[in-house]
């Protein structure tokens, strides 16, 4: 009798531990998990970021973030449209992901519209709300802009005036319409365009006279190896953005949201940016590469406006870009 009682317990306990055990594989394994894309390269300053970011939004949504970097990927739009197939849940995309899903973030990348980040960060805030309604209507939810840094021009010859574009081969990003229409302007100019993915751009650099990009982009990726010259000023201050499906996101409360918002209201992220893009600065001057500034500058920025502006209204809704533009009036008057 007491044999049968102490099987009976052992049974007990063994059904016991068994039922533990199930509903804790259960636990984890319905666990949700958000897969996202960046062309960022791993083990890269941009990688601490992206890991800083979706640390803080996996506490704030109890969530897990699967993030697949530049290796997993031939271009940034494959990213996009991974999300529009419903492969990946969200994306930290750069302007040209961004406008692949949503046309209304071209207006940030248009060459000479930024020359601060005062100007950036109120640009930003002021046209946030516009582009989320615009995306979340397309099926997405923009919970974040950065901004990823003034972008130069990386050359094997000097360009000090807009004649040394002459006979030049110059980088194109083929699948970018703001490249793509910039290189229209530059080919007034005499320059030559071969066309590649910024993932391939490496091994074509020995073939490409003139390319361009965030300053911490050419050491990320190990561009400015075989160039020389780091031209000023910028032409372009570079966005980025945080974009989740709007189905994934959904079920969470806006309080949720909003914390999330709150991670890149604080500027942090465009912060951390910009250091990346001070050192890697210094790199490239001490690696040998030289600083040079284009003295008819005002004639470069002048042929942007009057050609591509005009172009580029085939891509944007005129109200959004005069709306753009008046901001940026406001803020150099009040600065």
């Amino acid at each position: 009798m007491k044999k049968l009682k102490k099987l009976s317990l052992n049974f007990v306990l063994i059904i016991f531990f068994i039922s533990l055990y199930a509903q804790n594989s259960y636990s984890s394994s319905s666990e949700e998990i958000w897969k996202c894309g960046t062309i960022a390269p791993p083990g890269s300053g941009y990688e601490k970021v992206i890991k800083k970011i979706t640390s803080e939004i996996e506490k704030i949504l109890n969530v897990k973030i699967k993030v697949y970097y530049a290796n997993s990927f031939k271009d940034e739009i494959d990213i996009a449209e991974g999300m529009k197939s419903g492969k990946l849940d969200c994306g930290m995309l750069t302007g040209n992901g961004l406008g692949y899903l949503s046309i209304y973030t071209r207006v940030l990348e248009l060459p000479f519209l930024i020359k601060s980040k005062n100007e950036w960060n109120k640009i930003r805030n002021s046209i946030t709300t516009i582009i989320a309604n615009t995306m979340r209507n397309e099926g997405w939810e923009l919970i974040g802009l950065f901004g990823v840094g003034f972008v130069h021009f990386l050359s094997k010859y000097p360009i000090e005036r807009i004649q040394d574009f002459s006979d030049r081969t110059f980088w194109v990003w083929d699948t970018n319409p703001i490249q793509v229409e910039s290189f229209s302007v530059l080919k007034t100019f005499g320059t030559k365009p071969l066309e590649v993915s910024p993932l391939d751009l490496l091994s074509f650099s020995d073939k490409i006279d003139i390319i361009w990009g965030p300053i911490y982009a050419f050491v990320a990726y190990g561009w400015y190896r075989n160039f020389k010259y780091i031209v000023f000023p910028p032409i372009i201050y570079f966005p980025g953005g945080a974009v989740v499906s709007s189905e994934k996101i959904k079920g969470y409360s806006q309080e949720q949201l909003s914390k999330i918002r709150d991670i890149f209201l604080k500027e942090e992220i465009t912060e951390e940016l910009e250091i990346l893009n001070e050192k890697a600065y210094e790199i490239l001057i001490k690696s040998g590469i030289k600083r040079v500034e284009i003295k008819d500058v005002d004639k470069l920025e002048g042929a942007f406006k009057s050609q591509m502006y005009e172009s580029f209204k085939k891509y944007l809704p005129s109200w959004l870009m005069i709306s753009v533009m008046e901001e940026v009036i406001k803020v150099r008057d009040i600065r």
